[in-house]
């Protein structure tokens, strides 16, 4: 074929065609599909068919011309113009059904995968959609030998064109769009077993929370023993504690949503034993699963103000994205304590003069600490932390309360009691004293959101 005179007068993507056609038999689709990066404004089908009708209509000039039927044949399967055009010319020649050797025809059904998918996502709330597909191994060597064989440089792939056909018959169908980078779902199609998935992507809701009591972790803390599932020790209530900060936030988002999870991230934590007060600690809650997305986030402020407001209070709350986990982690922010201290360490008196002293030399440090004794789950470390302020806030006969703001991360327990030497410099040291901490409020959190 590539040394007649006809042939060689067609163009370069009607010669690529022509070839792949006598060899093979392709749809318009997977036909068009060679060249699916020339022509935009069309799709692939009709590529296929432009392509088409161009070499049956040379095939017609050569038989006219040379009175040779042979392109004319070789591009006449599955079509009726072909057959008229052979029956007008004399020939008997029948183009034979075939279904296309590449794709076997799955663009015939894309309306039933179509289908499925509105079925699979009837009760999702959603806004904003992608669709993907696995192909078979065999379709995928199929594709790599069309492209071996022919060449792919202006070759669009088969599951991009199944995923954008796929998806402008179900967009047509929807109150939604396709979104490339944060689709609210995903629909996987397995041409392998012909089923469909569908990724409910997670919904991100940022605010703040206070803690005003102590005794109430961030997250779940599931007893060791029986791991959440409820024994003796935890009295069957699979955790340590009765609430906590994750557990109380979480239960009227997952009630308007319908999630099936929450995970808490939080912008650091206090101890179980310290208050988070102040302008409250920035989190994100995010939910998995979510069956709606449109919530009235005042009224989940507002139940868990009214419900928990004298132990656990929250603000700010409103919608956000991934992105924002990533910003609070990584934010670093500063934080302010304040922290109650003896006054008379085994009855040695600690002046107000000594104490304001000992303060205005931590001021500007960076101290260095070592895991504290007191926490078992954590790798040693040692780790550099700097005092960015101190001052003397209250005195009492018994007590002095302490303001210390650091840079984030820092044991402040530690600032104070120096941990038997794991924390240096500290306010122990420097007044050569055995005191500690007695209570400890996070009073700010310097974020600026």
């Amino acid at each position: 074929m590539k040394n007649n005179k006809q042939t060689e007068k067609l163009s370069r993507p009607a010669k690529k065609a022509l070839q792949i056609l006598t060899d093979k038999n392709l749809c318009n689709h997977c036909l068009g599909r060679q060249y699916g990066l020339l022509l935009s404004g069309t799709d692939n089908k009709t590529r296929g068919q432009i392509l088409r009708n161009y070499l049956l209509m040379h095939g017609d000039l050569t038989l006219m011309e040379d009175e040779n039927p042979t392109i004319l044949e070789k591009t006449s399967l599955n079509s009726n113009l072909s057959k008229k055009t052979l029956e007008r010319r004399g020939l008997n020649h029948k183009p034979k059904k075939q279904k296309c050797w590449l794709c076997n025809n799955l663009f015939d059904d894309l309306d039933t995968t179509v289908d499925q998918i509105l079925e699979k996502t009837s009760d999702i709330e959603f806004n904003t959609f992608l669709v993907g597909t696995k192909l078979t191994p065999e379709l995928i060597q199929k594709e790599e030998t069309i492209w071996a064989e022919y060449g792919a440089d202006y070759a669009e792939s088969l599951k991009s064109e199944i995923n954008r056909e796929i998806g402008k018959k179900f967009e047509q169908k929807v109150d939604a769009e396709v979104e490339f980078k944060t689709p609210d779902i995903v629909a996987i199609i397995h041409l392998k077993d012909n089923t469909i998935e569908i990724n409910n992507n997670p919904i991100f809701i940022y605010g703040r929370y206070r803690k005003h009591v102590r005794g109430i972790p961030q997250t779940e803390w599931y007893c060791p023993v029986c791991r959440g599932e409820g024994c003796m020790r935890c009295d069957g209530e699979g955790s340590l504690y009765e609430k906590s900060i994750e557990k109380t936030i979480a239960k009227p988002i997952l009630k308007q949503t319908k999630g099936t999870e929450a995970i808490f991230h939080g912008a650091g934590r206090e101890d179980v034993d310290v208050k988070m007060l102040g302008n409250g600690r920035p989190f994100v809650m995010e939910i998995k699963n979510p069956k709606k997305r449109e919530i009235n986030h005042k009224e989940i402020m507002e139940t868990i103000n009214q419900k928990h407001g004298d132990k656990i209070e929250v603000k700010k709350i409103q919608p956000t994205n991934r992105n924002k986990i990533k910003e609070i982690k990584e934010a670093r922010a500063p934080k302010s304590y304040r922290a109650k201290i003896n006054a008379k360490p085994k009855g040695n008196k600690i002046t107000k003069q000594q104490l304001k002293k000992a303060l205005k030399q931590l001021e500007g440090q960076t101290i260095e600490q070592e895991t504290p004794r007191r926490i078992s789950r954590r790798p040693e470390k040692t780790r550099k932390r700097k005092i960015l302020e101190t001052e003397l806030l209250e005195q009492t006969n018994e007590h002095y309360i302490i303001k210390i703001k650091t840079e984030a991360g820092a044991y402040v327990k530690e600032i104070i009691s120096g941990d038997k030497g794991k924390t240096t410099p500290s306010l122990a040291e420097l007044l050569k004293k055995d005191i500690k901490c007695l209570e400890l409020d996070v009073i700010n959190v310097h974020y600026k959101n």
